[in-house]
């Protein structure tokens, strides 16, 4: 990549309202949820922690049928609670609100007839926790039948980063609660398969933390770029972020170099070969792709807006087949 080359893209939250990704195995997920969320079947999300399930979550109920009704997140410590209070509001006459203790999506305080219970780390369950789990789930499903869209329980997305078919097998997780949580199963890919998507999201936390900090960041030197892409974020996401803050934190100037991400290379990863010039090419694509949008397809607009030459823009485009006619709207 010549240095003349500026790496930028801008990402404000706005234009971020879920989960970012253009890799085959994102945009499958996204294609997915798109057909099973307003179902109300219950949705079962694998990923390794730090992969963004609950972001995943949330977005599943914002396109849901239950999208009006609070987003409740439970874990072994709340969700019997939860389920309590539903089993009152079902023999009692009326469910009962929840307290301030959880946390719902709208802020309110409503009641448990709709709305989305998203269950973390549904392996770590007691089986005292998936018994009265299972109950609930039995005793709802005549009220999915009656189409009654009034009358319909909590959704359940359940997540997990541990091996379900093994806790089965090992008799620590109960097969009948599996097989009635398992109708959609989504897998989060780790970030270090992701390729470009990595440098999309570093670029949005960048302009988010420089933001919420009140600093002028505008992009990433090279050597930042090709370290990021050769480090194995055994954090995922989660640790992209910190990082990212706390190199915003560091960075005196307005981009971040090698030294504010302060990450350390372990020695089987590579920076040479393929692999990298593959993902460093997919970003440079993006990069001005992005550019060319926000210009409306002028190619001197562009070259202004990355800091480069009118002659890079013009190469580039070549070298990718990029249409830039299609952004003159």
């Amino acid at each position: 990549m010549p240095g003349e080359f500026p790496l930028k893209v801008d990402a404000s939250e706005n234009s971020v309202p879920g989960p970012i990704g253009d890799c085959e195995a994102m945009q499958e997920i996204f294609r997915c949820i798109d057909k099973v969320a307003p179902t109300g079947v219950s949705i079962l999300i694998r990923g390794e922690p730090g992969t963004g399930k609950k972001l995943l979550g949330r977005t599943i109920h914002r396109k849901s049928q239950q999208r009006e009704g609070p987003f409740i997140i439970a874990s072994e410590a709340t969700l019997g609670t939860i389920l309590g209070r539903w089993e009152h509001g079902k023999t009692g006459g009326g469910a009962t609100p929840i307290s301030g203790d959880f946390r719902e999506a709208n802020g309110a305080a409503p009641a448990l007839s709709s709305g989305t219970l998203y269950i973390e780390e549904i392996g770590n369950l007691s089986l005292s926790s998936q018994r009265q789990l299972l109950r609930y789930v039995q005793e709802n499903e005549p009220r999915k039948k009656n189409g009654d869209a009034g009358s319909l329980p909590l959704r359940i997305i359940a997540s997990t980063s541990r091996d379900l078919n093994q806790l089965v097998h090992d008799r620590l997780f109960r097969e009948d609660l599996f097989y009635r949580l398992n109708v959609v199963t989504l897998t989060l890919p780790p970030l270090c398969s992701r390729g470009a998507d990595l440098m999309r999201l570093a670029d949005y936390f960048r302009g988010k933390f420089a933001r919420a900090h009140g600093k002028n960041i505008e992009s990433f030197a090279p050597k930042a770029v090709k370290l990021m892409l050769t480090y194995e974020w055994p954090g995922n996401v989660e640790e992209l972020a910190k990082t990212i803050e706390r190199a915003v934190l560091a960075t005196t100037s307005g981009i971040i170099d090698k030294s504010s991400l302060a990450l350390e290379l372990k020695p089987s990863a590579s920076e040479s070969g393929g692999l990298f010039k593959l993902m460093v090419s997919a970003y440079e694509k993006r990069l001005i792709k992005d550019a060319l949008a926000h210009c409306k397809g002028k190619l001197n607009k562009a070259a202004r807006l990355l800091r480069t030459s009118n002659r890079v823009i013009a190469y580039k485009v070549k070298k990718y087949a990029i249409d830039y006619l299609k952004y003159r709207h």
